[in-house]
C-alpha cells in the first residue's frame, strides 16, 4: 500500500467522524435545520429548574425543545420551538413538569380541546403557563406544611391540656357526681310524695273530671241564656258604634265652626251680645234694689196677692 493512498483513507475516516460527531451533536441537541416550526414563548411564575435544550412534549410526546428560559420582571418567560404540525387552541395549557429524581425537566403542553385554533399572531404573544412541578418546590412546600403541621399540632396540644385541665377531679368529674346524686335524691323525694299522695292525686284528678262535666252540663242548660247575652252585647256594640260615629260627626262639625254650639262658641258677635244683655241684667239689679221701694211707695199692692199670681 502506497503513502498516498494510506492517507486518503486517513482522510476520508477522519471526514467520517466529523461527520457522525456532527450529526450525533445535532441529533443529541435536537437542532432544528427545517423551518416547520414555530416559536412558541410561555410565562410562569417560577422557571421549576427548566433549561434551554431542554424537551418540549405534547401529550407526552416530544414535539419541540426549550430555547431561552428568561426573568421578565416578576415572571420568567420560556420561549420554545414547537413542531408546526401541532396546533394550539384558546384553551391552551402548559406545565413544567419533573422527569426524574435527577433534575431532568420538561414542558409539557396540553393544546386543548376548543374549536377555535390560536391564530399566527397570538402565537406570537406570550401565553399563561399553569403550574410547576419541582423537587425544590415540593421540598419547599412540604416544609411549608410540616411548619403549619407544627403549629397545629402545638395548638391542639395546649388545647387537650386545657381539656385535662376542665376534666380535673375537683373541677368536673367531682361536681358532676354530686349533681346526679342529688337528682337522684330528688327523683327518689318524687316518686315517695307520689306513691304517698297516689290517692289524693287521684282524687283530684276524678274532682276535676266531675267539675268539668258539671260546667259542660252548666253550659248546656244556660245555652239559651248565654245566646241572648252574647246577642244583646252585640246589640249594644253596634248602639255603641253609632254612638262612636256621632260623636265623631259632631267633633268635626265642631272642629269645622259649624252648628250652634260652635257658633255660640266661636262667633264674636254672639260673645259680645252677650256680654251687653249680662251688663244690662246687672245694671237692671242693681237699680231695683236700690229703686224698689221708692218705686212702691204710693202703690197700694197687696204682697200676698202678688206673690200668689
Amino acid at each position: 500500500m502506497s503513502r498516498s493512498n494510506l492517507e486518503l483513507k486517513v482522510g476520508i475516516i477522519s471526514v467520517m467522524g466529523i461527520v457522525i460527531l456532527v450529526a450525533g451533536s445535532i441529533w443529541g441537541r435536537d437542532v432544528k435545520l427545517s423551518s416547520s416550526y414555530n416559536r412558541v414563548s410561555f410565562v410562569f411564575s417560577h422557571s421549576g429548574g427548566l433549561r434551554p435544550g431542554d424537551p418540549v412534549t405534547v401529550n407526552g410526546i416530544k414535539k419541540g425543545r426549550v430555547e431561552t428560559v428568561e426573568l421578565n420582571d416578576r415572571e420568567v418567560v420560556v420561549g420554545i420551538t414547537l413542531s408546526s404540525k401541532v396546533k394550539l387552541y384558546h384553551d391552551v395549557s402548559a406545565h413544567i413538569s419533573m422527569l426524574d429524581l435527577m433534575g431532568g425537566t420538561n414542558l409539557e403542553i396540553s393544546p386543548g380541546v376548543g374549536m377555535q385554533s390560536l391564530t399566527t399572531t397570538e402565537l406570537q404573544q406570550p401565553i399563561r403557563g399553569s403550574g410547576v412541578t419541582n423537587l425544590g418546590l415540593l421540598i419547599g412546600e412540604f416544609q411549608g406544611l410540616k411548619l403549619k403541621t407544627d403549629t397545629l399540632l402545638s395548638a391542639m396540644n395546649q388545647s387537650v391540656n386545657s381539656l385535662n385541665h376542665m376534666l380535673d377531679e375537683n373541677t368536673l368529674v367531682r361536681p358532676l357526681k354530686e349533681s346526679v346524686a342529688q337528682l337522684n335524691s330528688a327523683t327518689r323525694l318524687m316518686n315517695k310524695v307520689l306513691s304517698e299522695n297516689e290517692n289524693a292525686l287521684v282524687g283530684l284528678i276524678k274532682n276535676s273530671s266531675s267539675a268539668s262535666n258539671e260546667l259542660r252540663q252548666l253550659l248546656e242548660n244556660k245555652r239559651k241564656v248565654l245566646e241572648k247575652s252574647i246577642d244583646t252585647f252585640a246589640r249594644m256594640t253596634g248602639k255603641m258604634d253609632t254612638v262612636s260615629t256621632e260623636l265623631s260627626a259632631i267633633s268635626r262639625q265642631f272642629h269645622n265652626r259649624k252648628g250652634s254650639l260652635a257658633r255660640l262658641i266661636y262667633d264674636d258677635q254672639i260673645y259680645d251680645d252677650l256680654q251687653k244683655t249680662i251688663t244690662g241684667v246687672d245694671s237692671l239689679t242693681i237699680t231695683l234694689k236700690k229703686d224698689l221701694g221708692r218705686f212702691l211707695q204710693n202703690t197700694d199692692v197687696n204682697l200676698l196677692n202678688l206673690i200668689k199670681f
